[in-house]
């Protein structure tokens, strides 16, 4: 193929020591946080000499974009953009699933209409209730059909779509890789994943191109917790293993983002061990302009509620500070930015039910600025419990840059405690309600005697491109 014209392509770059070649799909335009991470590893690199050809694309479903995000990056840096399409049977099934789930709602909704009229004076409470245990679920024939043999076959069919839509992508990068190596030839591959496919992409294209090959998995690849729940079965298991080790092997370099990540690839390739290398995402010392200093005790959360992130134990911990303190509405906020709901369920019906209506509030996602400025105005940054116990939430390199106390629910073996076993941050297991309302408790003695607290990160010890210079420095060393 001949070489298309970019989507985007900065200035030239005065230094042209080195080329990369980039196959990440979370990169810019993507405006979710895995793109921060090569996004400012981009500048690094640029300081140092290395000029960046980037193949993204592949976005999925719900991802934001913003187009400015292009204008951040420094000089040296052409994006290409390839779309990930869906089959045509998966384009068929979604057709009909959504035809289905239209009927159903609307089924439901005369159900509910005849429900109303039979019983005109249903409690608020009562229809709180019902919001709670029924929205966004679904129905309990259904439920207990998941583990069936249909379903597990209509699961195994709909994961041969999903890797055989991957293939055509991957294809299509390799191909497009090489009409860029014959204008600008690059001295490394690297791939950034998830989604992890971009690696198998990197490995066809860098076995084309005969040069090295590095994969940065900012999450762990095949591990249980990472399985989609409608591709679980044995054909995601299988083939997600298969490149895995297939990309792991072919790799000079494998990068993992935490301690744990590492141990676990070390563990699992032992004739690998000396090729992988831990590389923190940091976090960016301009985050910290946007800091400001709420007038209230604002307990904080940013970010989607998915993998795990069960807001509820928190809820609970919240209500048990609120009732030992006799702290009122006008001194205590929550506040969550993001995503507003969790398992389907509005956050507010959630907070509602566990006591906390006066002082609860959501909004939805804005742009990352806005969001950081939100950041800015907490007294207590929250993280909540996630399934992924190998990675570290991405948040919390933007948390420590915030004059905050972080209240972090995490097991203690998991890599977040790890990370932050050593700082001021307020580590405890998710569920224990009573830790949690005494942790809070002791910092709101704090904010009301005048205290305020200093970022985690005040010393730099986290930056990020500190972590950029240990990654550069091992590329240099692999190219020579």
């Amino acid at each position: 193929m001949s070489l298309p014209a970019p989507l985007y392509s900065s200035p030239t770059a005065t230094v042209d020591r080195r080329r990369m070649l980039l196959i990440s799909p979370a990169f810019p335009p993507c405006a979710e946080v895995g793109a921060l991470r090569w996004q400012k590893f981009a500048h690094v690199a640029a300081a140092r000499g290395w000029t960046l050809d980037v193949i993204t694309g592949a976005a999925m479903p719900g991802e934001r974009a913003d187009p400015t995000t292009l204008q951040q990056l420094p000089a040296g840096v052409r994006v290409w953009s390839i779309p990930l399409q869906p089959l045509l049977s998966e384009r068929l099934r979604r057709h009909v699933w959504g035809a289905i789930k239209a009927t159903a709602r609307v089924a439901a909704g005369l159900t509910s209409r005849a429900a109303s009229s039979a019983e005109p004076h249903a409690s608020a409470h009562a229809a709180a209730h019902a919001e709670s245990t029924t929205e966004g679920r679904r129905p309990a024939s259904v439920g207990a059909e998941s583990d069936s043999f249909f379903a597990s076959m209509v699961r195994n069919h709909r994961a041969r779509d999903h890797f055989a839509s991957w293939r055509r992508w991957c294809r299509d990068v390799e191909a497009l890789s090489s009409a860029i190596a014959r204008e600008r030839t690059p001295n490394v591959v690297v791939s950034s994943g998830p989604p992890h496919l971009a690696h198998e992409a990197a490995r066809l294209a860098a076995g084309t191109l005969g040069v090295p090959l590095a994969l940065d998995l900012r999450d762990p690849w095949f591990v249980d917790h990472a399985e989609p729940a409608d591709l679980r079965g044995a054909t995601w298991q299988r083939r997600t293993a298969q490149f895995e080790s297939r990309g792991c092997h072919a790799a000079q370099l494998v990068i993992a983002n935490t301690d744990a990540s590492a141990a676990l690839l070390r563990a699992r390739y032992p004739e690998l061990a000396a090729r992988v290398l831990v590389v923190m995402n940091g976090a960016d010392p301009d985050v910290r302009a946007l800091a400001g200093r709420g007038d209230r005790f604002l307990i904080a959360h940013a970010g989607n509620l998915y993998g795990g992130r069960d807001p509820r134990f928190l809820f609970r911990g919240i209500r048990r500070f609120l009732d030992m303190t006799g702290a009122v509405p006008s001194d205590v906020q929550v506040e969550f930015v993001g995503g507003r709901t969790y398992d389907g369920i509005p956050l507010e019906t959630i907070a509602r039910g566990e006591g906390l209506s006066e002082v609860f509030s959501s909004r939805p996602a804005m742009p990352r600025a806005d969001a950081l400025r939100f950041m800015g105005q907490a007294a207590v940054l929250v993280v909540l419990p996630q399934a992924w116990s190998h990675s570290v939430p991405a948040k919390i390199f933007e948390y420590i840059q915030f004059d905050a106390w972080l209240l972090v629910l995490s097991q203690p073996t998991d890599a977040a405690s790890q990370l932050l076993a050593s700082t001021s941050a307020d580590v405890v297991v998710p569920d224990d309600v009573e830790e949690i309302a005494a942790r809070l408790s002791t910092r709101y003695a704090e904010w009301t005697r005048g205290t305020r607290p200093v970022a985690i990160n005040a010393t730099g010890q986290f930056d990020r491109d500190a972590q950029a210079r240990v990654l550069l420095e091992r590329l240099e060393q692999l190219t020579g």
